[in-house]
């Protein structure tokens, strides 16, 4: 399987010195700072709207509202959009930039559904000896015609990847989509989680998956629990991605589990999902809770 590496970074910030000023010194001139005046930006080739609020310090709501007109998913290059200031400017120094943490990323692959839509998935492994979270990542389809790009925020089962795993990244593109785009996983961020969480902690307290004699559904159930001294969980979700006997990803099903988890109490769930191609092999499941 061919992976991407990502590349560690670091924002550097300069330290402030304290100097004398000697009496009836010339006034210096301040140097100019950021202001709520927007400034243009010309679209580049593979640009995506996340992708240039993530590199402003703005919010894809922040810069959507720049620009009513646009259309954030069809941006084409020598676009102009207008870069608004970000809205917690303030005249201290800001913090560094969290480093970027190495992960594998597997290839994106896309798959046409009934409703002439695409499904993408891809892989993301954490080969580190620490919990991974905060992690952030789009879909982008390219035209091979006319070099336009399409992107869709990525779907993570999972709030924090834990050591020596793997997990599946999703997204639905409505139609239209362009035929045989080449489509890539772009990860934005991805940190260090802390070793403390106040997250729910849940697992499966038993679970079936049971394949259709012909590969072509997967029914899932099973209950989920609270890790003992966890803090209630608000909201669940159960993943279940489908494989077929290569590894390929050909099928996912997210549901939300009604009612609140608390301690010393399961909750069931039912799922049926479906491949968008060939035959389901084998069915993982991934857990996810939010107080």
């Amino acid at each position: 399987m061919t992976a991407l590496q990502l590349t560690r970074y670091a924002t550097q910030t300069l330290t402030p010195t304290v100097t004398s000023t000697p009496v009836n010194a010339p006034t210096a001139t301040l140097a100019p700072t950021q202001t709520p005046t927007p400034r243009a930006y010309s679209v580049k080739d593979n640009d995506t709207m996340i992708g240039i609020a993530f590199r402003n310090g703005l919010t894809l709501d922040e810069l959507k509202t720049a620009n009513p007109s646009v259309d954030p998913y069809l941006l084409s290059v020598g676009m102009t959009l207008y870069i608004p200031a970000p809205s917690n400017i303030t005249p201290t120094a800001q913090a560094p930039t969290p480093t970027a943490v190495p992960l594998q990323i597997g290839v994106a692959r896309c798959l046409s559904s009934s409703t002439g839509g695409s499904y993408c998935f891809a892989t993301l492994a954490n080969s580190q000896d620490f919990d991974l979270g905060s992690i952030s990542a789009e879909f982008r389809l390219t035209d091979p015609a006319s070099g336009s790009v399409l992107t869709q925020p990525a779907t993570l089962p999972v709030t924090r990847v834990v050591p020596g795993s793997a997990v599946v990244l999703f997204a639905y593109f409505a139609p239209p989509v362009y035929a045989n785009a080449s489509a890539v996983l772009q990860v934005l961020t991805a940190i260090q989680a802390g070793e403390s969480s106040t997250l729910p902690v849940v697992s499966l307290a038993a679970s079936e998956v049971r394949l259709a004699a012909d590969g072509l559904s997967a029914a899932v159930s099973g209950q989920v629990a609270l890790s003992e001294g966890s803090v209630n969980a608000q909201t669940v979700w159960v993943t279940a991605a489908a494989f077929d006997a290569n590894g390929q990803v050909i099928g996912v099903r997210r549901v939300e589990l009604p009612g609140t988890l608390n301690d010393g109490e399961n909750n069931s769930f039912n799922l049926t999902v479906y491949p968008l191609a060939g035959k389901i092999d084998h069915v993982e499941l991934y857990l996810d809770a939010i107080p």
